[in-house]
């Protein structure tokens, strides 16, 4: 049973929901081959067969754990290991003739180029880049790693730096080494940092893909435009099911990345979030309660991406203002349209929102805007 188990969690993706789906119907296949119906399936029989199941995977959970930490002390021997090379290389060197120790200074730069940055950064960045989900569907949102290896490329690289500077530097400046050396580190770094950041706009891309799919298929037109006005004013289910998701984005950027990349990756994100729900918005045609709810999720949206910068922000409380010239009253919509959240927007801008109330057509002398 443990290598069942082992062969259907290593899945890509796993489906939690489908491992118990498939464990349930097992255990009434079995109980069907040994010759009962189903008016005599006894459901004690299911719950022994998951009680079983969760001490089986518990077990199994803490043999992968052992294997985990056998693992992470083999790499911190081996770190450790590498370390005392290169501070045993920094020693001899400054035992050697002054005219040599600048050649010799390249050495440990180059051991610390191969073994740190070229043969663990840049090959768990390629790894990752591979495994960034492409998004061709709403099923499940996309599981995003390369943030994580973002964050563990960005303590190497910084290591990197500081044993350059405390190691390197000594030993080159002054010298005809000293450039050599710079640029040599700056080629690698510029190289990954190139890579990082590809890896990065793609991670962003999956997450809005996803996002679009997800209000595409899931977003009612009722939601908008529902048939009766007895019904509670709340944030839609499509939109609390996106801003779930895109809450655990934003916390897994603030944990991974650090300095201004955060900020960076933030806005870049909001941005693209803010592009796909203003298109998403201009799919719908609303009524005077739908109005009521498309307003109730942009609060939601609003508040979610305050942490994405104040660029943002605005954009999001344009948004939200926009979204009031589906509720006003034909008569105050040229007033509304004259406040100061509004008042820069181009004529067309304003034109495409009013369009989308359900009155359109027939208030349309009442709602023209003058230009």
């Amino acid at each position: 049973m443990m290598q069942q188990y082992m062969k259907e969690l290593e899945q890509e993706p796993f489906e939690a929901e489908e491992f118990v789906e498939r464990l349930a119907w097992r255990t009434i296949a079995e109980t069907k081959h040994e010759g009962s119906d189903d008016e005599d399936f006894n459901p004690t029989l299911l719950h022994e067969s998951f009680v079983q199941a969760i001490k089986d995977l518990t077990l199994l959970q803490e043999r992968q754990q052992k294997k985990c930490e056998k693992l992470e002390n083999a790499v911190r021997e081996d770190e450790a290991l590498f370390f005392q090379e290169v501070y045993n290389l920094f020693e001899q060197n400054q035992l050697s003739k002054p005219n040599e120790r600048a050649a010799n200074a390249t050495q440990i730069l180059d051991r610390l180029i191969n073994s740190l940055l070229i043969e663990h950064v840049d090959y768990a960045v390629e790894l990752g880049l591979q495994a960034i989900p492409v998004v061709e569907g709403t099923k499940n949102p996309p599981v995003v790693y390369f943030f994580t290896i973002v964050y563990q490329a960005n303590n190497i690289t910084h290591l990197v730096e500081k044993q350059f500077m405390d190691l390197v530097v000594p030993l080159v400046e002054n010298t005809q080494k000293y450039n050599d050396c710079l640029q040599k580190k700056k080629f690698v770094l510029e190289d990954t940092e190139r890579k990082i950041n590809t890896g990065l706009d793609r991670c962003l891309n999956a997450v809005t893909t996803w996002v679009k799919l997800y209000l595409q298929s899931e977003q009612k037109k009722s939601d908008f435009k529902p048939d009766t006005d007895d019904f509670d004013t709340v944030a839609s289910p499509a939109c609390k099911s996106v801003l779930n998701y895109v809450s655990g984005m934003i916390k897994e950027i603030n944990t991974t990345l650090d300095g201004n990349n955060v900020s960076a990756v933030l806005q870049e994100l909001g941005l693209r979030l803010h592009r796909v729900v203003y298109d998403h918005m201009l799919q719908f045609q609303y009524n005077t309660a739908g109005a009521m709810v498309a307003i109730c999720d942009l609060n939601e949206y609003r508040s979610c991406c305050k942490q994405m910068g104040p660029l943002v922000t605005e954009l999001f409380e344009t948004l939200h203002a926009l979204c009031n010239l589906l509720l006003v009253k034909p008569e105050n919509l040229q007033q509304v349209c004259s406040e100061d959240s509004l008042v820069n927007l181009d004529k067309s801008v304003l034109h495409n929102f009013i369009q989308l109330r359900s009155d359109f057509k027939v208030q349309k002398q009442n709602i023209f805007l003058r230009s």
